[in-house]
């Protein structure tokens, strides 16, 4: 994830649903459908400005993420990446 790949995130998870009918269920319900529901709402608290949104990793990859949906309604979208290590050792 921290490499930025969300489509292999997103193609584990899919995998993971047994089926490709389950996995079309899902992913047409759970990922697209909610993406173009949130739209508006995200839209006011960007207009808002300095907004952050923080979605799971499944609402990013393909051409119904929310990164992509923003982007064709003309907002910046600016992607962060975390370390893979800890930046602090406690041991």
């Amino acid at each position: 994830m921290n490499a930025g790949d969300y489509e292999a995130m997103r193609k584990v998870t899919l995998e993971s649903l047994g089926s490709a009918g389950a996995a079309a269920e899902f992913d047409q319900h759970m990922v697209v459908e909610r993406n173009r529901a949130w739209l508006q709402s995200l839209e006011g608290y960007l207009n808002e400005g300095h907004a952050v949104i923080d979605v799971g990793a499944m609402h990013l990859p393909g051409p119904s993420w929310l990164i992509a949906l923003l982007g064709r309604k003309g907002y910046a979208v600016d992607i962060i990446e975390f370390p893979k290590t800890p930046a602090n050792n406690f041991d």
